[in-house]
């Protein structure tokens, strides 16, 4: 199974309902366990009320790749 980042940032909850039909488990995510209200324009996951979106201290940037590797799996 293949999984669109960009899909899995802007709709989560769907992706992650593929994902458990794929492997044949009960659905556990919904839209209501995610925040959008981030820093980063992420998703943040919410499994109660005590949890904390990723401020904008956390997180890193990803490192450069070079072309040919980016060329590989794109492919």
């Amino acid at each position: 199974m293949l999984i669109d980042g960009d899909m899995f940032t802007t709709e989560p909850a769907k992706t992650l309902n593929e994902i458990e039909d794929f492997l044949g488990v009960k659905r556990f995510f919904s839209d209501s366990l995610f925040d959008f209200s981030g820093k980063k324009g992420f998703p943040c996951f919410k499994l109660n009320n005590d949890s904390k979106c990723m401020s904008s201290e956390q997180g890193r940037d990803h490192p450069p790749i070079g072309s040919e590797s980016l060329s590989y799996l794109r492919k």
